[in-house]
């Protein structure tokens, strides 16, 4: 088992913030990587203060409060919107040896904003595949239709589909 100050020493260095309340919500432990997250100054380290009045999130505390009500571990994402505006994935878990629950916070924002970006980019070049892939397939049944008696046309349609065959291959 680890000794009290080599687990602080690990903890402490986690990018990850931690908590630890009791029964009562008050707060047992914070890491400087919480800290940091709520912009807390260095010397109001948050200890024995209620966690509504450290963190102000009651969806990060209701995840808290779930976990040690029915004893079990609890995930989530919340969205803070003060002091920053974040989305935190959140997962607490209570400690078997007492009333209290312990929290890891991580900051997944940029996560959340990359993927958002992943989705609109493929959205965005689906668009762009089916636009000229439309008139090529109608071109294309025109012709095989009949179309493809009337010179004129037929040059017309084949031009409008090397047209957009070159739209998809820039």
């Amino acid at each position: 088992m680890l000794d009290a100050s080599l687990a602080s020493a690990i903890l402490d260095r986690l990018t990850e913030g931690v908590v630890a309340i009791d029964s009562r919500g008050k707060i047992l432990y914070l890491n400087p990587a919480i800290q940091k997250m709520f912009g807390m100054s260095g010397t109001d380290d948050g200890i024995g203060k209620s966690f509504l009045e450290v963190i102000r999130s009651q969806e990060l505390e209701a995840v808290l409060r779930e976990a040690a009500a029915t004893r079990q571990a609890r995930s989530s994402r919340v969205t803070l919107y003060t002091p920053i505006h974040a989305t935190i994935a959140v997962s607490a878990v209570p400690l078997e040896e007492s009333d209290a629950v312990v929290a890891a916070l991580h900051d997944v924002t940029e996560f959340q904003q990359l993927d958002s970006m992943r989705r609109e980019f493929v959205a965005n070049a689906s668009h762009e595949l089916r636009s000229p892939l439309t008139p090529i397939l109608g071109f294309t049944e025109n012709l095989l239709s009949g179309a493809d008696e009337d010179p004129n046309l037929r040059r017309e349609f084949i031009g409008l589909i090397g047209a957009n065959a070159r739209r998809l291959q820039n």
